[in-house]
């Protein structure tokens, strides 16, 4: 850190809280609002356990927040030498990562199961003839496409700009495989999303953006296990250390 560029590399704590901010926020951004009036004519055809007459959000731009959620995670605990001891540091990283990594965790098993539960909903709408299309129709068939795509460049113009910051404030940053494979991991859940969501006919991009979610939350699962395990390893050690220095 004896030559990190300081503004390039705070530029990159911000670019990425904010992509994070913007992700999280998405649900109220990118709400469709069906026609409650003819839902509640047919309400009684649909499905049980349809939500009729409620705004219909989209699922895989929340859930990218898991994965960048860690990724801000990992540049905060870059900047904490900065500001703290390096002793301290070694203590306070392995507690902080290991209840963030729980946290995202938890979100990211509750995001599987509920996108997993829409899906299911969804297909059964559209399979049921003649109520149960129309309703799928009318509820989920008006999916934000254009809103979502402009969102979804954002991010992508975000994430670029953050790893761009990345390397000019320290290029050794591109010897952190760790780093470098969830930064690449981000770019191209991003670009999943925007496939599934702008590929397929916009009748369908409700049942595609939720196959997308349940994508990206298992991608941050997987990670969140991998910093579960660092944490683990860090904490072990600081125990271990601090044992020898009593003896």
């Amino acid at each position: 850190m004896n030559y990190l560029r300081k503004p390039f590399f705070f530029s990159a704590v911000a670019l990425a809280a904010l992509i994070v901010l913007i992700e999280s926020g998405s649900p109220w951004l990118l709400t469709n609002e069906p026609n409650t009036q003819f839902l509640e004519n047919i309400k009684t055809e649909l499905p049980e356990g349809s939500n009729v007459g409620e705004g219909v959000s989209g699922l895989a731009v929340p859930a990218l927040a898991l994965l960048d959620g860690l990724i801000l995670l990992t540049v905060v605990l870059m900047w904490m030498p900065l500001l703290i001891t390096d002793r301290i540091h070694a203590k306070v990283q392995g507690v902080v990562t290991l209840f963030v990594s729980v946290s995202v965790l938890f979100v990211a098993i509750k995001t599987i199961f509920y996108a997993i539960a829409s899906l299911t909903v969804m297909i059964t709408l559209l399979t049921t003839p003649i109520f149960g299309t129309i309703g799928y129709l009318v509820v989920y068939g008006s999916f934000e496409r254009g809103s979502a795509a402009i969102a979804l460049s954002s991010l992508m113009i975000l994430k670029i700009g953050f790893a761009i910051s990345l390397v000019l404030a320290h290029q050794q940053f591109l010897q952190n495989k760790g780093l470098v494979l969830i930064v690449f991991s981000s770019l191209l859940a991003t670009m999943v999303v925007s496939f599934l969501q702008g590929f397929p006919p916009l009748i369908l991009v409700s049942i595609t953006d939720a196959i997308a979610a349940i994508v990206v939350a298992i991608s941050s699962v997987v990670w969140t296990l991998l910093f579960l395990r660092g944490s683990i390893k860090s904490l072990y050690g600081t125990y271990f250390k601090t044992v020898k220095m009593t003896k």
